[in-house]
């Protein structure tokens, strides 16, 4: 079995196939305008969204065969498997949509909220929905950042029950028994990025905790949360945010635990094994990572991975992956066009492969 990464050349309209064992190119297939999430959705088959389309693009891995586009009421953010049905969700990038997709025949199935285009802009930019999940009993929970809603909607298109949000969410993690939103905050109205935690009970929306990140006020206009992950060996929330922080939360009433400085842009917290007890950080602004003692609550490295940001590109990528059978973590510094190998108990880069010309922004590990 090899691991295989998918990620988006942004640049170049380009889907690139590599096989991260030996950190080589093995197909680089156009795909489309925009390419920027891609996302599995059945065995050796993948769906990018090519947001400058309204439509997604399937590709075969590895071998890189390109299906038929699946036409869209919308252009695309994202696309979120189900667990054990062939069915996706594809959240709408121009429009408060999100259509669900059978997996077995590429067709839509149905298409559910409600085509907002209102201005109103949190920290997350112009894209009109959050990444979205699936709720209990294949409910779907649509994420209306012009709203600054959740919405729960049937697999049929009928909206069940919603809950309203102090900011747009960019993505609903499910944890046991029930969600964690992260909510991005917005600069411009001084509201700081928050967590809210809920569960959906008779068909309703509970909330069980809601807890904002203490930005300090010379961060106040300029911040906001981008990701947060769920630590479930140890209970705990991590979530990074623009100013370049991580906040450590816990998880069962979101008490805040610990601050620490990361780097700017910090995105995502990628968790690496239990043994080593370490995280790394992607810092989309910053030339470096971080590398984390989760147990201490301090940084316990960082490593120099791309040059320092140029316009409005990500100097990393938002995908990276803690391989265990390696011992090594892959990721990319996306405006440089690197793929990475990153040995984190030593913080240390130990293998990179350059893609010509590449934006490498976002994608998926895909075990072939």
């Amino acid at each position: 079995m090899t691991d295989v990464l998918c990620v988006s050349d942004n640049d170049q309209n380009r889907l690139v196939i590599v096989d991260v064992s030996q950190m080589k190119v093995l197909r680089s297939i156009r795909v489309g305008s925009q390419p920027y999430p891609v996302d599995s959705i059945r065995q050796n088959l993948v769906l990018v969204s090519t947001r400058g389309l309204k439509s997604v693009r399937p590709v075969k891995v590895p071998d890189g065969r390109l299906l038929k586009p699946v036409k869209l009421q919308h252009k695309p953010r994202s696309t979120t498997s189900h667990a054990t049905k062939d069915l996706a969700l594809v959240g709408g990038a121009d429009l408060t949509l999100t259509t669900v997709i059978d997996t077995k025949n590429l067709k839509i199935k149905s298409v559910v909220g409600t085509k907002r285009k209102d201005p109103r802009r949190d920290f997350g930019g112009s894209l009109a929905c959050g990444h979205p999940s699936w709720g209990p009993d294949d409910t779907i929970l649509h994420l209306d950042r012009i709203a600054r809603r959740i919405e729960l909607y049937d697999l049929e298109g009928a909206l069940v029950t919603s809950v309203n949000l102090p900011s747009s969410a960019h993505h609903v993690t499910a944890i046991d028994g029930g969600y964690l939103a992260l909510c991005e905050g917005n600069p411009k109205s001084r509201i700081s990025p928050s967590v809210l935690k809920f569960h959906i009970e008779n068909s309703d929306i509970s909330i069980d905790a809601h807890a904002y990140l203490p930005i300090p006020p010379i961060h106040q206009t300029k911040t906001g949360g981008h990701h947060l992950t769920y630590d479930a060996t140890r209970g705990r929330v991590y979530v990074g945010t623009d100013e370049g922080r991580m906040f450590t939360l816990c998880g069962e009433t979101l008490q805040l635990l610990n601050v620490i400085d990361t780097g700017s842009g910090c995105g995502h917290v990628t968790i690496c094994s239990p043994e080593q007890e370490l995280a790394v950080a992607t810092n989309h602004t910053d030339v470096c990572m971080t590398v984390i003692d989760l147990n201490a609550g301090r940084v316990a490295g960082r490593i120099e991975v791309s040059s320092p940001v140029k316009s409005t590109k990500k100097t990393q990528g938002h995908t990276s992956k803690w391989l265990g059978n390696s011992g090594r973590f892959v990721t990319t510094a996306a405006q440089d066009g690197l793929i990475l190998e990153i040995d984190p108990a030593n913080s240390k880069i130990t293998r990179q492969l350059a893609v010509k010309d590449a934006y490498l922004i976002q994608g998926c590990f895909v075990t072939v």
